[in-house]
């Protein structure tokens, strides 16, 4: 895959962990207003992608892993980084990883944590947060 290329949908290769990373940091960087991030494994290298986004670009967590070792790296984010905090929520039973920058939606096969560390496919969909919300809690 062409790491200048953003495409709607693809594929990422085992040991492709780099262009998975810079791919995912390219879409943080686009948003404008918000980010949502719903995935069950969130760890500090989840939290430093966060880092590429603008200042004033929200971002929620939904996530179920809230470990103590989470509990201390989002603590010390939110303290260093009081002005563009991160907010954590439960998943409500998610199983797959959506992020949504501003109102577009990408689906991912694979954590933002693990992304390119075996082969994994994204694509780009027409769905909101508040669908995969609402219809998960059911």
């Amino acid at each position: 895959m062409d790491r200048n290329e953003l495409k709607s949908k693809g594929l990422f290769y085992n040991n492709q962990e780099f262009d998975a990373y810079v791919f995912v940091c390219n879409l943080i960087r686009q948003a404008k207003k918000k980010i949502v991030l719903v995935d069950n494994y969130v760890n500090e290298k989840t939290l430093a992608m966060m880092l590429k986004r603008s200042k004033d670009v929200s971002v929620t967590i939904y996530t179920y892993d809230k470990s103590k070792v989470f509990e201390v790296d989002l603590t010390t984010y939110n303290v260093q980084y009081a002005n563009c905090p991160i907010k954590i929520l439960p998943s409500y039973g998610v199983h797959d990883r959506f992020l949504f920058i501003d109102e577009t939606a990408y689906h991912f096969g694979a954590s933002l944590q693990d992304l390119g560390k075996k082969t994994f496919f994204f694509s780009k969909e027409d769905f909101t947060i508040e669908e995969v919300l609402r219809k998960s809690k059911k």
